[in-house]
């Protein structure tokens, strides 16, 4: 629900306001500190599932690749709760390196999310992939190929009927690579 909110409302009035106003910072801090709460609820609801598997986020690497191995497909939705208001948050403000380095954590769960049911949320794993890869430069770890092939078959499981997946194609992937 913060997520949601902050994605629906607060996002909507970001976009409206004047940068570098008062407005547009209030906006921007209340929906990226929404998202920010939707992940920390998703990590409380993903320990109800597999015990302790905020501690095995936290450390990154093994720990988590290990704690994901123990997931099942009814993780799914806990999972992705868990990882998109981060990749959200991240999406929103690109300064803060603390998000930023989050991202190989949002990647590899989103990842397994696909793995386990790439049609939950209306094919939202291949939408988070497909705007991660499409936003970032080659240099930075983007990786416009990848970014296409998840967007693709995004569109093509939902029968191209969840328009938030065109619009984030249109956000990330079209934006890094100018295509009008």
């Amino acid at each position: 629900a913060y997520t949601a909110y902050a994605l629906v409302f607060l996002e909507d009035h970001l976009e409206r306001a004047e940068e570098d106003t008062p407005e547009y910072d209030r906006y921007h801090m209340r929906a990226k500190e929404g998202h920010l709460r939707g992940h920390r609820y998703g990590l409380r609801l993903i320990d109800t599932r597999q015990h302790k598997f905020s501690e095995a986020f936290d450390k990154g690497g093994d720990a988590l690749d290990a704690a994901l191995a123990k997931c099942d497909k009814d993780d799914a939705p806990a999972l992705f709760c868990t990882a998109m208001p981060l990749a959200a948050a991240t999406s929103l403000d690109r300064e803060d390196i603390s998000l930023i380095a989050s991202v190989p954590k949002v990647k590899v769960i989103i990842a397994k999310v696909a793995e386990l049911d790439e049609t939950y949320y209306d094919a939202g794993p291949h939408m988070i992939l497909g705007s991660i890869y499409g936003s970032l430069s080659p240099a930075l770890g983007g990786d416009h190929k990848k970014s296409k092939a998840h967007f693709e078959r995004g569109l093509k499981l939902t029968k191209r009927r969840f328009l938030l997946h065109q619009v984030m194609y249109a956000k990330t992937l079209a934006v890094q690579t100018q295509d009008k």
